[in-house]
């Protein structure tokens, strides 16, 4: 076994045991700990298909699916009650997720096997309502505590909370059960919370980074909070749901969440976003022009730099208009519900069409085929010559016999909060018990 952690790159602790996912990775107590508690807050569809397949979790140091698997018995094996913990939550997150997909999954294809337009359009309302059915559900135990499950609405006192009935401590901030390395104490999580957070956004909301107190504690601010709360789990139960199926019941999906204000404006904004594109936060997955390079010097075997020189050429303004529409109708035609989404990312002083990771290999074969009908590649109407290659550099003279040579010459947190319990409430109707 390794010696040092392969995140982190540091010595476990005298007699620690490491997790190795099998592919010569070893993780000590605190990354897989913090792996986890991410992986709970963010479950991936190449995570959900792993898990489907073998009950395993993909590495987190491997690019590829399937190739290091980190398994419940090697988490286990670190013999750490937190870790321990953290993977039991994720395994039923995951469990509960696929039960859910799968629920959909039937329903698709009870209606794609239907032929009467009328059965079809039942059971499509069907699909409709399971979904709206999961979303109610969600919010009405959104605001609960981590460990019992117990509704409740407020809390005095600071963010580090006791729930009143099971008397165990959780994050106000997050509600969930979540440990960061070292830090174990819902005191110390609120403070880990706050930091995820700008300054600026966290004043919204009468907080701020290493402070326990939210202002108004019970309050509005409160209240706003809980809502951010409930629409973020909203959007992690909606991404358990295929893009192309969510895309055909989105807009019933948005009159549902508005019409009975399960998000404001703009989380309603943020989530159509992120249905139909993805978060372009510092590029666009798909660009067109990319995709085209790629291709070129794939086809004609030169090096990508060749590629964009040559292919700038090609790929005018007037080309990539073009090849925008052609993408543009595929997608409507083989996702009739899809909407464009134009997104400016940084850098950049226009808008472009922001197509979700999903379109990519579809794009690419319209680029592919736009490509043969000019005669880029491919096909007898070939026009264009492989690129250039770079000549040899001359030979060079032979080295000069070597000089006769002569003798030797010579790299805590502060502050203590008081106890504080919050509200249960098994009616959800008041604040108060």
């Amino acid at each position: 076994m390794s010696d040092l952690c392969s995140v982190c790159f540091m010595e476990p602790e005298e007699g620690a045991t490491m997790a190795s996912c099998g592919g010569g990775h070893f993780m000590c107590v605190d990354c897989a700990s913090s792996y986890l508690t991410s992986s709970i807050g963010s479950v991936s569809q190449a995570m959900l298909r792993q898990w489907k397949e073998s009950k395993t979790l993909p590495c987190p140091l491997s690019a590829e699916e399937n190739k290091c698997c980190l398994t419940a018995g090697a988490v286990f094996g670190l013999k750490d009650p937190v870790a321990a913990g953290l993977m039991c939550d994720l395994s039923a997150s995951l469990s509960s997720a696929l039960a859910q997909q799968e629920a959909v999954t039937r329903m698709i294809q009870t209606e794609s096997t239907d032929d009467a337009p009328s059965d079809k359009a039942s059971e499509s309302k069907k699909l409709v309502e399971h979904i709206k059915g999961r979303i109610d559900d969600i919010c009405t135990a959104a605001i609960c505590c981590p460990h019992c499950a117990a509704p409740f609405m407020d809390f005095s006192g600071c963010m580090a909370l006791t729930c009143g009935a099971c008397n165990k401590e959780f994050c106000g901030v997050c509600l969930a059960i979540k440990h960061v390395g070292n830090v174990t104490d819902a005191h110390g999580q609120v403070l880990v919370c706050l930091q995820k957070y700008a300054p600026d956004f966290l004043a919204q909301y009468g907080m701020r980074q290493g402070d326990y107190f939210i202002s108004n504690a019970g309050g509005e601010n409160w209240e706003r909070w809980k809502d951010r709360l409930k629409a973020s789990k909203i959007l992690e139960y909606l991404f358990t749901i295929k893009k192309d199926v969510l895309w055909r019941v989105y807009e019933d999906i948005e009159k549902h969440v508005v019409a009975n204000n399960l998000m404001n404006a703009s989380e309603v904004g943020q989530l159509k976003s992120k249905v139909f594109s993805h978060e372009a936060n510092a590029q666009h997955l798909v660009r067109i022009p990319v995709l085209f390079w790629l291709l070129y010097a794939s086809k004609l075997d030169c090096s990508f730099r060749e590629a964009m020189d040559l292919g700038d050429q090609m790929m005018d303004q007037p080309a990539k208009i073009e090849v925008g529409k052609l993408c543009v109708a595929k997608m409507r035609e083989v996702y009739p519900s899809w909407q464009a989404m134009r997104v400016r990312v940084p850098g950049e002083t226009f808008e472009a069409i922001n197509y979700p990771p999903e379109a990519l290999s579809l794009i690419t074969n319209v680029i592919d085929e736009w490509g043969v009908r000019r005669g880029y590649w491919g096909g007898v109407n070939a026009s264009v010559k492989k690129a250039p290659t770079v000549a040899p550099a001359p030979a060079l003279a032979p080295a000069a016999a070597p000089a006769p040579q002569g003798g030797r010459g010579g790299g805590g947190r502060g502050g203590v909060a008081n106890n504080n319990n919050i509200n249960n409430n098994g009616n959800n109707n008041n604040g108060n018990n």
